[in-house]
């Protein structure tokens, strides 16, 4: 396996790029990559990325279905060689603002099991918190 940098970009206390061989943790940084890019911010392909925003203007009870939806379309559309087993949202608090972890649990091209958990928050359209992942 070659060298790739490392997900999220980052130096060592040397000043050196962190880079890894670990095949595993390539695709697990390239799912982080697709995850932490919105639709639209890469100009040459601007379908590549997590759609969040379809959610921001979804009621509490649409929330985890158009988040689990938009990370399905992400990850299906920009890495078709990795395929989602489950998408968990593990409450953090109740009430009117419910707060969430979500873990993605996929299966790599390497024939490996990968997990990765998103933190994120979602506003609705008056400013007010209609679902938070952190």
């Amino acid at each position: 396996m070659a060298i790739t940098i490392s997900f999220p970009f980052r130096l060592d206390n040397r000043g050196i790029i962190q880079t890894t061989t670990d095949e595993s943790e390539h695709y697990l940084s390239k799912i982080r990559s697709v995850l932490s890019t919105s639709v639209l911010e890469k100009p040459m392909d601007p379908l590549y990325g997590f759609d969040m925003g379809r959610s921001l203007y979804e009621n509490i009870g649409s929330f985890i279905p158009a988040v689990k939806d938009a990370i399905y379309r992400a990850v299906s559309l920009n890495l078709p060689d990795v395929s989602i087993n489950d998408i968990n949202f593990i409450p953090l608090n109740e009430g009117d603002t419910p707060q969430y972890r979500i873990n993605i649990l996929v299966d790599l091209p390497n024939n490996k099991n990968g997990n990765i958990s998103i933190s994120s928050s979602t506003f609705s359209s008056n400013g007010t918190i209609s679902g938070s992942i952190l």
